[in-house]
């Protein structure tokens, strides 16, 4: 590993650390010799068409939406969040599907109202991710941070103004015969997918979430009544199971454990699958210059794209030079893009600038370890910093150009 230049103090002015230990760069190492050679996809910020986030299911009847509004109004008028808070979770689980809901009663602060149902233990770790705000040395050093915020995987029913519901909405109350008035009286339903814009449920979506209304009703009056509830079985989670029995059923409780959450952390989409050619890598570093330090984010964009039935937020990874600022690299991936891409354009911004990073400096460990065995290819230092000024200011620029 090649070692910092002494000039300008790098690692100092950037509040930096290394990201990997010894141990950690071999097992990567090892993962990488098992990897493939990716090819040269080649693309811009206004190349190649992007694909559409299409929903998989049908929509809701209109008795369906009459079953989900009752349930909605009912929470609401219970209003558990006067003896709630959000991280008191109790659990729903779906009696169509078999998923689990982990179920979160927000409005406590008096400022948002609703439910929320985060689905899975990727929806759990979506609501952990948010609730501290993912600030322990993994996002933009923002407490608003995209990745954290987008990347809820959730059905939420919340209580709105009448300026926030959609003219859609608005048509299944008038179908229904529904009437609100008020401030956080009007109910708005939607579903939280990873990198997609909140959106409309369709018909399995809309009898989950009325059951989970349902069940939340029940619950947040038993705790009400017994304020211990949620605490009976440490280590567990109060649990709602329908029990299949003749033509109604019943639901009882279970105590459940938590899921494993690591699990799903080493799912993260940036695995580091792939590796470039060494001579290539050779040949970047005879004929390049050495540049100093690149800041190198991968995050979703500040930006949506409109095509098909869901607008979604493509990947973006961002490469800015950090002396200058100057953006060597702005690349939005698809909606389901490889990671193998993000490799890619960081090697081609490399070659078409005909310059290289002596440090590679990301705010996500997860960008760290899928650059890595580049970084190390050409004497490259991987460094952690909680902030990237460069990437936040070219952010900004994106999101006022878009808008």
């Amino acid at each position: 590993m090649r070692k910092k230049s002494d000039d300008k103090n790098s690692e100092r002015d950037f509040g930096t650390r290394p990201l990997f230990d010894e141990e950690t760069k071999g097992s990567i190492e090892e993962s990488d010799e098992k990897a493939t050679e990716i090819e040269a996809r080649p693309n811009s910020i206004h190349g190649g068409h992007v694909s559409s986030v299409s929903s998989s299911g049908s929509q809701p009847t209109l008795n369906e939406w009459k079953h989900l509004y009752a349930a909605a109004i009912a929470f609401r008028d219970l209003a558990p969040w006067h003896w709630m808070f959000e991280d008191q979770m109790f659990a729903v689980v779906d009696p169509e599907s078999g998923e689990v809901g982990y179920c979160s009663v927000m409005g406590a602060g008096g400022e948002f109202h609703a439910l929320g149902v985060y689905r899975g233990a990727k929806g759990l770790l979506s609501y952990r991710r948010i609730s501290v705000r993912d600030m322990e040395g993994d996002g933009l050093g923002l407490a608003d941070d995209p990745d954290v915020f987008l990347g809820q995987k959730a059905l939420m029913a919340s209580f709105e103004g009448s300026r926030d519901v959609d003219k859609r909405d608005k048509k299944i109350f008038q179908s229904l015969g529904l009437r609100f008035r008020g401030k956080q009286s009007w109910p708005v339903v939607r579903s939280h997918e990873p990198g997609c814009v909140p959106w409309f449920l369709d018909s399995g979506e809309c009898r989950f979430l009325t059951q989970a209304l349902e069940q939340a009703a029940r619950v947040g009056q038993r705790i009400k009544d017994n304020p211990e509830l949620l605490d009976e079985k440490p280590g567990c989670i109060l649990t709602r199971v329908h029990i299949h029995d003749g033509k109604v059923g019943t639901w009882t409780d279970e105590w459940r454990t938590w899921p494993c959450l690591e699990d799903e952390m080493k799912t993260d989409f940036l695995q580091p699958i792939s590796q470039v050619s060494e001579i290539r890598l050779k040949r970047v570093t005879k004929e390049a210059k050495p540049s100093g330090a690149w800041e190198v984010d991968i995050s979703y964009a500040p930006f949506s794209v409109y095509e098909g039935e869901r607008p979604y937020f493509p990947r973006l990874m961002l490469c800015v030079h950090h002396g200058s600022g100057m953006v060597l690299a702005a690349y939005p991936g698809e909606h389901d893009v490889d990671s193998s891409d993000f490799v890619e354009q960081f090697v081609a911004a490399m070659e078409q600038h005909e310059i290289y990073p002596e440090q590679v400096v990301v705010c996500r460990s997860s960008v760290g370890r899928l650059l890595l065995s580049v970084a190390q290819a050409i004497a490259a230092e991987v460094l952690e910093t909680d902030y990237l000024p460069g990437v936040v200011m070219a952010r900004e620029g994106m999101r006022e150009f878009m808008s």
